[in-house]
């Protein structure tokens, strides 16, 4: 049927076909304005290491980017999931290496380790904290946990030394605050207390008339949040 005419007889199948083979000729050969600046632009995005937070974008469009290349997963747009527990490797000598490296053996050259363990590592674990790290500009490295007890005792058993203090935001999470008072002094030797870090003269007070060792400060609540000033937390540290 002629949608200019309703009242007319719908044409031919041969001619509707004929008409339909062109109209997709002309848009499989139709030229795409691909401009030479555009293919270096690309060339030179997909030679950069995966790992490249993409500080010249906006945070907003290098998370979408970062921590991801498609030609490292069958050209995928969006990343697959990877639900393996080991992985292969190229050699015995490179899961060697890898090993090594995981757990700071004898032999590691002090690199990132490849993929291992989904324990140790995994693909989609890597590219969410890539693309942390590309959304929070200064940061370096960034690691993921399954809960934030984890995280938080994993941070400060790796970072505050045995006989060290640690200063927290007062009120946290009643998790944070059995493990600093319950375990930490006798079991790992580090002290701690809670301050009001939304005040800086408290803050700077509490530092400077602490005792001279070694220490953190932890600034989150799960249910209460102190905003404190940047400026003054950075001074603190």
């Amino acid at each position: 049927m002629n949608p200019q005419n309703p009242s007319s007889p719908p044409a031919p199948a041969a001619s509707r076909n004929l008409t339909t083979t062109a109209a997709a000729a002309a848009l499989t050969t139709a030229p795409i304005a691909t401009t030479e600046a555009t293919v270096v632009a690309r060339v030179k995005y997909h030679q950069r290491p995966y790992k490249d937070p993409l500080r010249e974008l906006h945070p907003s469009s290098a998370v979408i980017r970062a921590g991801y290349r498609s030609d490292l997963s069958e050209r995928a747009i969006k990343p697959p999931v990877f639900r393996s527990s080991t992985f292969e490797f190229a050699s015995a000598q490179e899961g060697e290496l890898f090993f090594q490296r995981a757990y700071d053996l004898p032999g590691t050259d002090g690199k990132a380790p490849g993929l291992v363990y989904s324990r140790l590592n995994n693909p989609n674990t890597e590219i969410f904290e890539d693309k942390m790290v590309a959304l929070e500009k200064g940061s370096n490295y960034a690691s993921a946990f399954p809960s934030g007890m984890s995280a938080i005792s994993t941070s400060i058993m790796a970072l505050v030394p045995q006989g060290g203090h640690l200063l927290y935001t007062n009120p946290v999470y009643g998790g944070t605050y059995f493990f600093l008072h319950s375990l930490c002094p006798g079991r790992l030797g580090i002290t701690s207390a809670g301050i009001n870090t939304s005040d800086p003269q408290i803050l700077q007070e509490s530092i400077e008339n602490g005792t001279k060792r070694p220490k953190r400060l932890h600034l989150h609540s799960q249910f209460f949040f102190r905003f404190s000033q940047k400026n003054n937390v950075s001074l603190a540290y």
